[in-house]
Order: C-alpha cells, then sequence, then structure tokens
C-alpha cells in the first residue's frame, strides 16, 4: 500500500487516521498475508464498507490474498504438493489442495506466475518456472502499446474530472469557505496545523519554502 508522502500536511495525516481508520486497518492486514486476520478484520468493518459501497472490493482482497500468498512461494520453492500449498497460503478444509490447485491454474493462464502441475504423484506437485518471455516478439511490443493507451486513456480521464470538480458550485463553495478562514470538512481548520499554515489564520500565512510544493 503506497505510504503519503513526507511533505504531506499534518492536517491531511490526521484527516485519514481519523476517517479512514476501516481501510488502514484492513490494509494492514492484507500487507501482514495472514488470511485470518484479514478474515477478521473484513467482519469487522464489513458495514463501513457496505456504507462507502466498496464491500465489493474488499470481497476482492479476500481472493487477492491466496493469489499473492501463492506468488511468495514461487520465491522460495522450485516445487511444492497441491497440498502444501493449500496449507502454505491459508486454504482450508477437504477441498483445500483442489482449491490450490484451481488458484494455480487461473494464475498460470492469467500469466501472474509460470509453473506446471503434475498428477504422477499421488498428491499433485507443482514446479515453479521463470518468466520465458524474453520481451523481443512483436507481441510484446503490442501489449506495450496497449498499456500506453490505458495510460493515456486514464490520464485523459484524470484531467476531465479535474475540470469537472474545478467548475463545481458546491467545490467553488466549499474553497471560498476554507480561504475565508472556515472548517475543513472534519472538524480541521485552516489555522489547525502550524506546519502547513505557518501559525494559523488562514491561507494567507501559509509558508512554503519548497516543504510542500516545488
Amino acid at each position: 500500500i503506497a505510504q503519503l508522502p513526507k511533505y504531506t500536511a499534518n492536517v491531511v495525516f490526521r484527516s485519514v487516521k481519523n476517517q479512514c481508520q476501516a481501510y488502514q486497518d484492513y490494509a494492514s492486514a492484507f500487507e501482514s498475508l495472514n488470511v485470518k486476520r484479514l478474515r477478521n478484520e473484513f467482519n469487522k468493518w464489513t458495514d463501513a464498507f457496505r456504507k462507502d459501497k466498496n464491500l465489493g472490493l474488499a470481497k476482492q482482497t479476500l481472493d487477492a490474498i491466496y493469489r499473492r500468498n501463492i506468488q511468495q512461494l514461487t520465491q522460495t520453492y522450485l516445487t511444492l504438493s497441491l497440498a502444501d500449498i493449500a496449507d502454505a497460503v491459508g486454504l482450508e478444509g477437504h477441498d483445500a489442495p483442489k482449491m490450490a490447485e484451481s488458484y494455480v491454474l487461473r494464475m498460470i493462464e492469467s500469466r501472474e506466475i509460470f509453473a506446471t502441475i503434475s498428477h504422477s504423484h499421488q498428491n499433485g506437485m507443482v514446479s515453479f518456472h521463470d518468466n520465458p518471455d524474453r520481451y523481443d516478439t512483436s507481441l510484446t511490443i503490442t501489449q506495450l502499446e496497449e498499456q500506453i493507451n490505458k495510460a493515456t486513456t486514464v490520464s485523459e480521464r484524470v484531467i476531465k474530472t479535474d475540470r469537472i470538480v474545478g467548475c463545481s458550485k458546491e467545490y467553488l463553495q466549499k474553497s471560498q469557505h476554507i480561504l475565508a478562514g472556515g472548517a475543513i470538512p472534519g472538524g480541521l481548520g485552516p489555522g489547525d496545523d502550524p506546519d502547513f499554515l505557518g501559525g494559523g489564520g488562514g491561507y494567507e500565512n501559509f509558508i512554503d519554502d519548497g516543504k510542500y510544493f516545488s
């Protein structure tokens, strides 16, 4: 999870801490790669995710953590049984090895990992391989162009959204309210952060010195 830059104003850090606790806890649980911890945090904050209409997104991480754990195994092992993979990534139940095989097959298909599965062994064996792609084919160029086009599309959407927000009557009213010395949503006024506002009193006292903007 990307961290806020060190030059971020303290008012932003405090707002994130006060208003995004559910997401901070959940992100921390995902980073730990501990399935049980992630499920506990999911159950704890389900109502918050549902209220923010992010429940579906949170559910996707419950699936993603297994894939992430399998990717971690490829950095340590060359060969593992399906039962060992299931145990290592936190899959439970009688069908855990079959579930592990399903994850591995999907990840091979999506090129998240490179591996082969052999059923000559009783429990099924998975052999992990290095990426065979040398990135010197026309397919690589095509994929690169597709990613560039996607990035360009996202950039255009961001610019368009920024313009729409900048012309929003509600946004302009809030901006004027803040500039006039009103409270920032969340209960923090523009003079509450001495680092950001040079001792309070509104934005006219803002001191940058290259700390926030270069």
